[in-house]
């Protein structure tokens, strides 16, 4: 059996116009890579064809089984997709919609073992005050929060989450990236995380994967990734990289080039 996630030439297309060139990448347990790139690079896109959401051309395999012979069920108990838009306003309290996204499987049975993981996500994500209030109560990075523990209260094998910080102010961002951390290690989770804010990708995240209109430009560590050429190639911007305690790279943006400095980025086509 092959551990982690692996998907092998990955193509997708919205009405015939290509979003993904043959992405491929391979993701071990334990490790949260941070998926990067600016707008329009297939970040989401990619997410939700590993997810089965998107039916793409190639492979997608969890631990070693491919993802296309199996159930809708299957797939979800596998892999949790939290979306960047924060979860609708229905007519559920915080607890009702964490046991609700529990409950994957044919059996609609609440047993022990159900609540007590219910009660353990919202105690780690600090939820209980919001227990039975409804949805629609929630401010923006409430209900963020909620999506968080409606994804990992499943406990699935793949993590994917696409823009998990962005309704959270900078105390609840560290603290839901220090809990995912924590969970991937914890768990044997393979965790992606599409992500805006390099600094903080490179804060949390064990491996970068750059992608760059639909192809990989490049793959690694966050200090080999983290480059001011990747930065000139694919975001168009001037900026100094350095090495900040502990050796975590960041990133000082200095100015926008003219679009006609900005070079057609040599890529890489396959991540490993």
């Amino acid at each position: 059996m092959v551990a982690g996630l692996a998907v092998e030439s990955l193509k997708f297309g919205y009405n015939k116009v290509p979003v993904l060139h043959e992405v491929s990448l391979h993701a071990a347990p334990g490790r949260v890579t941070a998926l990067v790139g600016p707008n329009a690079a297939g970040k989401s896109t990619l997410l939700k064809c590993i997810a089965g959401m998107l039916k793409g051309r190639g492979t997608v395999r969890v631990e070693g089984q491919d993802l296309s012979g199996c159930s809708r069920e299957e797939v979800t108990r596998l892999v949790a997709y939290l979306p960047q838009d924060v979860i609708p306003s229905a007519v559920l309290t915080v607890y009702e919609a964490i046991l609700l996204a529990r409950q994957t499987g044919a059996s609609w049975r609440v047993q022990d073992v159900d609540l007590t993981a219910v009660l353990g996500i919202m105690q780690r994500l600090q939820l209980e005050s919001l227990a039975l209030r409804y949805l629609n109560e929630l401010s923006g990075g409430q209900k963020q929060l909620v999506g968080v523990a409606q994804a990992l209260v499943r406990e699935p094998r793949v993590l994917l989450m696409d823009e998990p910080t962005s309704n959270l102010d900078l105390r609840h961002q560290m603290e839901v990236l220090d809990f995912v951390c924590s969970a991937t290690r914890e768990r044997g989770l393979v965790t992606i995380l599409a992500i805006h804010d390099l600094n903080l990708a490179a804060r949390y995240a064990d491996g970068f994967l750059v992608l760059s209109e639909g192809v990989v430009y490049s793959k690694g560590t966050p200090g080999e990734a983290l480059t001011p050429q990747m930065l000139e190639d694919v975001y168009g911007i001037e900026a100094e990289t350095w090495r900040g305690p502990g050796g975590t790279p960041f990133v000082g943006p200095l100015r926008a080039l003219p679009r006609s400095r900005t070079t057609n980025p040599k890529v890489e086509g396959v991540a490993t």
